[in-house]
């Protein structure tokens, strides 16, 4: 049931989103414009929330077969985690685009946060993510800016 509903409303997002990727304004007659990108990962997206959702109602139909329904809504700590990481990512991309902070301070951020939560770690693990956290946006923020001229918020 969780998995039909989860591909449902991720096909309703991506369908929101692809009709939504039309108000892009395409000011030249390129034929590959600034929709591609956006458009082609929507309908990536759509086709595997589609296969979730074909999924989750094959299981729903074959559990009814079985008479094995599970009613019960169980949390563990990989959903956690999960939560985790999506609402580090929403306050990322949130913050990102306020623009209150720079891209390698709020990187950097996130990186530290999003590894501490999947991977909580002591000692020496410790200094690597750090190091990691403060090196690749630094480093992503030169390629970017420098080698593709592309400024980065």
């Amino acid at each position: 049931m969780k998995k039909a509903a989860t591909g449902a409303v991720a096909f309703g997002l991506a369908v929101f989103f692809f009709v939504s990727s039309f108000w892009i304004v395409d000011g030249n007659y390129d034929p590959i414009g600034p929709r591609l990108v956006p458009q082609a990962t929507i309908v990536l997206i759509g086709a595997l929330s589609l296969w979730i959702l074909v999924e989750g109602l094959l299981d729903l139909r074959s559990s009814k077969a079985s008479g094995d329904e599970k009613t019960a809504f169980a949390i563990n700590a990989g959903h956690l985690k999960s939560i985790g990481i999506v609402l580090c990512l929403a306050v990322y991309i949130w913050v990102l685009n306020s623009r209150l902070v720079g891209f390698e301070i709020v990187t950097g951020a996130f990186l530290f946060v999003a590894g501490m939560i999947i991977h909580p770690v002591r000692g020496k693990a410790l200094s690597w993510l750090v190091g990691l956290s403060v090196v690749l946006p630094s480093i992503l923020n030169f390629v970017f800016s420098r080698l593709f001229f592309v400024n980065l918020p």
